[in-house]
């Protein structure tokens, strides 16, 4: 008889972790990449220019310390987009530079009003019921000199030294009522951003050749 209430209390344990366990799982998933939506304000429109090879060197700062986003994850896109990625600043047609601003709990309408803003404007989040990431983009186009190979540290005077032309973009990403806990989920932002990038440089590269 005792073996009998033992087997049924076992069945009954077994029964009840079954209800609770996909629940569980699904609370450790990560959520759907489609639920990201996206806020931009300009563009990184430059027209091909055969003074500019298809070189790009990229120069990721992450300004709030926020996960990191992987150079390399980005390098192979643009190298999808016939770009060429070069670890020298001096030898390249393109300059990519990519700060990561903020990401964390922030308002729906604040995270919008932020990217109208503009590139370089104010970047500080307040409000909360979604977790947003913010960042700010420049693509400059130059012509490479054939003079001795500069430095790593004088970019910043590269980036103005020999520009052909530049342009600017602010990315937001918003991922409405959900609070990032899992790693997947910060790589998720990453890659949507990445996604983001990639599409608005091959966007206006394809236009501009079917011209």
């Amino acid at each position: 008889m005792e073996m009998k209430i033992y087997k049924m209390r076992l069945l009954c344990l077994v029964c009840l972790l079954m209800v609770l366990m996909p629940g569980c799982l699904r609370q450790k998933e990560s959520v759907p990449a489609a639920e990201i939506k996206t806020f931009r304000s300009g563009s990184l429109h430059v027209k091909p220019n055969r003074e500019a090879p298809r070189t790009i060197y990229i120069d990721v700062r992450n300004a709030a310390g926020l996960h990191p986003l992987h150079v390399q994850t980005l390098g192979t896109a643009l190298n999808g987009e016939e770009f060429q990625v070069t670890e020298s600043p001096s030898k390249a047609g393109y300059i990519l530079h990519l700060s990561l601003l903020q990401e964390g709990p922030v308002d729906s309408a604040m995270l919008e009003k932020l990217v109208e803003a503009g590139y370089g404007s104010e970047a500080r989040f307040s409000g909360a019921g979604s977790t947003g990431m913010l960042a700010d983009a420049l693509l400059v186009q130059r012509m490479v000199p054939s003079s001795k190979r500069p430095s790593r540290e004088r970019l910043k005077n590269i980036s103005k030294r020999n520009a052909l032309d530049s342009t600017q973009m602010r990315l937001g990403l918003l991922l409405p009522g959900n609070d990032i806990e899992n790693p997947g989920d910060h790589a998720m932002f990453s890659d949507a951003l990445v996604k983001e990038i990639i599409r608005a440089i091959s966007f206006d590269e394809r236009a501009d050749a079917g011209n």
